[in-house]
């Protein structure tokens, strides 16, 4: 049978959908946001076991799926720097600053490219992964790195 299982936060702003069936995660979250206002933000978690080779999934800007990720700087400090220099590397690598360059129209692309915006809140990330349901983080102790478990579902 195909099982699904949910845990969601004391607010219904996050939830996390686990395919143990298909080692599948889907990650989502809603939020209030000053430039956007409410935004979804949807993570997907496949594994190459069930899914095959999945790396370059999302492609980068140049077309070429060989590079994507492959110069990531191991991320040092604590949590905190941690996600800044995740932000910042993601924000130099995957943001498309040129509408030319977008798949979207121009009209669209306006409307979402934040490309200039490089202020980074540190503090809502932390806040979210480790103010995770219990049940999340009882689940993300058994994985081989908890800490990245818990970073990945917030």
């Amino acid at each position: 049978p195909n099982i699904v299982r949910v845990y969601t936060d004391s607010d219904n702003q996050n939830a996390v959908l686990l395919f143990p069936n298909y080692g599948t995660r889907v990650n989502v979250n809603v939020r209030s946001s000053p430039s956007f206002g409410c935004m979804l933000s949807v993570d997907l978690c496949l594994t190459t076991e069930n899914h095959g080779d999945i790396v370059g999934l999302f492609g980068s800007p140049n077309g070429n799926w060989l590079d994507d990720w492959s110069n990531l700087p191991i991320p040092s400090g604590n949590t905190r720097d941690m996600y800044d220099q995740g932000y910042q590397y993601c924000m130099n690598m995957w943001c498309i600053a040129n509408a030319a360059d977008s798949l979207f129209n121009d009209a669209t692309f306006n409307a979402f490219n934040a490309c200039a915006e490089r202020d980074f809140d540190a503090d809502f990330y932390m806040a979210l992964t480790f103010g995770l349901p219990q049940a999340v983080v009882d689940a993300c102790a058994t994985a081989d790195n908890p800490l990245e478990c818990m970073l990945d579902v917030s």
